[in-house]
């Protein structure tokens, strides 16, 4: 068994073609390369990490990190997020994900990146916050808007006019109420150098300026759920989130049968329903791991100072 921490730009061929097959095998998913290295590589570096390892020449088990320029109370840093975390079933235990990950927060710190974060599953998440692997900053919120409620239950069909009706008067309410003002985080991605790459990553984003806001959406069929994914909206606040749901409804409502956002926003009255917790669909647990060790002078640990969603996730 061999464990090694790479540059994507520094792979082999075979190696970038291993951690792609070892994704098509254990995720039971079709991807081609050119995917792949276009969510490994479209950031402001140019490349990731990739922390990986093999058996006799066959890549079993493997994790990247997208670096990034994130701003902590307006200073930059280097953050490096996780994606495809993957193992084959038959490697799969305490001691390959140890070394993995291990290596990697060695490799990661000597080059400069002062702190990890992620999205483990419901599988990896009780693994890693007990090894210490990472520590819990929090849980992501989930928002809907079921336009056409057909579309999600098709005994429902039916009521799609009813759905449809009540999600425009829904948004129009929402707006009566939606305050102007815009959140404020400490932690935050750097937007002049993150955007240009990361809506490369698929060629149909959407990418609409309303007024002084930019609204970034991709619609794709979702779990067999015809989806309007709202990924970001570079000013925060309930009155641009509730234009965002309006502009969708107005412009891709024939495209779509739900809108969802996932991410932390301190207000309401978004245009959008906030599912509680413990009905979510999906957890979308958050993580980190201090690698430099420096004082922030803000706790990182605590998910209200943070700005983040399906931008920093490989979903969309």
């Amino acid at each position: 068994m061999e464990f090694k921490v790479l540059r994507t730009s520094d792979l082999s061929r075979e190696q970038v073609v291993g951690i792609n097959d070892l994704f098509c095998r254990v995720f039971d998913k079709e991807r081609s390369v050119d995917e792949m290295l276009a969510k490994y590589e479209l950031n402001a570096f140019g490349y990731s990490y990739v922390s990986f390892f093999e058996d006799e020449g066959v890549i079993h088990g493997s994790v990247t990190f997208v670096p990034g320029y994130f701003m902590v109370n307006g200073v930059k840093k280097v953050f490096a997020y996780s994606i495809d975390s993957m193992v084959d079933k038959d490697y799969r235990d305490l001691f390959e994900i140890m070394e993995i990950t291990n290596n990697a927060y060695a490799h990661l710190k000597a080059e400069g990146v002062s702190f990890y974060f992620g999205y483990p599953n419901d599988n990896s998440y009780p693994f890693m916050t007990r090894a210490k692997l990472a520590y819990d900053i929090g849980k992501l919120d989930t928002y809907v808007l079921p336009y056409r409620i057909g579309g999600v239950k098709p005994g429902l069909k039916g009521l799609n006019w009813l759905s449809r009706g009540c999600s425009r008067v829904w948004c129009w309410l929402s707006g009566l109420l939606a305050s102007q003002q815009v959140a404020t985080f400490a932690i935050h991605k750097d937007e002049s150098s993150f955007n240009g790459p990361r809506y490369r990553w698929f060629d149909d984003y959407g990418i609409v300026t309303i007024d002084d806001f930019t609204l970034y959406y991709r619609i794709v069929v979702h779990e067999h759920v015809r989806t309007a994914f709202i990924v970001d909206i570079d000013k925060k606040s309930a009155r641009n989130f509730q234009r965002s749901v309006s502009y969708l409804l107005k412009h891709e409502s024939s495209r779509f049968d739900i809108i969802l956002y996932v991410g932390h926003l301190p207000f309401g009255n978004t245009g959008l329903v906030k599912i509680p917790l413990k009905r979510a669909p999906k957890h979308f647990n958050f993580v980190g791991f201090a690698l430099a060790g420096e004082d922030m002078g803000v706790d990182m640990f605590d998910i209200a100072n943070w700005d983040t969603n399906l931008s920093n996730y490989d979903l969309i």
